[in-house]
């Protein structure tokens, strides 16, 4: 969840085309995804700065240290769950446009899932605050690799700066190894290439964080609690599905 700047103070617009939500403001336009309930082609004086997100995610390209879950992971199809939208609806309140999702998460054919709201207030200079919120039903597995979201990019992000442990790579428990700080790195920098692909480049306990073009725009971030964020070129399926990091392919299209 974020907080959207003090000054943002007048609500977006938005329009229903067939089942499409269409929402904009002076300098800025989106759609919001019937599907899959998440933001999709946002614009900012119709430059791309986001493809899609943020989508909730549960699964990772295993690590070494996630061998002993594997078998439970796949068997329980946490590489197949998807958003399934059951509503859709939207108000102006305090001064925002307020969306509220509401679906399951939920992996093919099987009993378990996750009841999800997701709640947007959207400002018509292009802030928006994102909140999830959800109640698991069936049953779960004992461990996940992750709770969290997974956005998409256009490649012509050049810079990241972000507030949170630094500079290399740095998980919960890996901390000592690196320093708290506002690091500035390009994305290639951002991974780490193990010999077999994996889940890599994690930043732990982030704050905050810019993303940035050649020309100076892009995406701030800005976490109402701690976060873990990473930036890679390549998509969990492709990490999960190469056995060797010589064979990985860079999507072309986006991050």
């Amino acid at each position: 969840e974020s907080k959207a700047p003090a000054e943002s103070k007048q609500p977006a617009t938005c329009t229903l085309v067939g089942h499409t939500l269409h929402i904009s403001g002076p300098d800025f336009s989106c759609v919001l995804d019937p599907a899959t309930g998440c933001i999709r082609d946002y614009r900012v004086k119709d430059r791309l700065l986001m493809e899609r997100g943020p989508l909730l995610n549960y699964n990772r390209p295993y690590t070494d240290n996630d061998q002993c879950h594997k078998d439970e992971w796949t068997e329980k199809h946490l590489h197949s769950m998807k958003m399934s939208v059951k509503s859709m609806d939207w108000a102006t309140e305090n001064e925002a446009l307020v969306i509220t999702v509401r679906g399951i998460f939920s992996p093919a054919a099987l009993d378990w899932g996750t009841n999800v709201a997701v709640t947007y207030h959207i400002w018509e200079n292009g802030a928006i605050s994102v909140s999830l919120q959800g109640d698991f039903y069936g049953t779960a597995p004992t461990e996940l690799p992750k709770i969290g979201t997974q956005s998409y990019l256009p490649t012509d992000v050049q810079s990241i700066i972000y507030r949170g442990y630094g500079p290399g790579e740095c998980y919960c428990d890996s901390k000592q190894a690196q320093s708290d700080g506002i690091w500035t790195a390009d994305p290639e920098t951002m991974g780490f290439s193990y010999s077999c692909p994996q889940e890599n480049g994690n930043r732990t306990d982030v704050r905050w964080l810019v993303l940035t073009n050649g020309e100076g725009s892009g995406l701030s971030v800005a976490a109402s609690r701690p976060i873990d964020m990473a930036l890679r070129p390549y998509s969990d399926e492709m990490l999960q599905a190469t056995s060797h990091h010589c064979d990985l392919i860079q999507d072309p299209n986006r991050l």
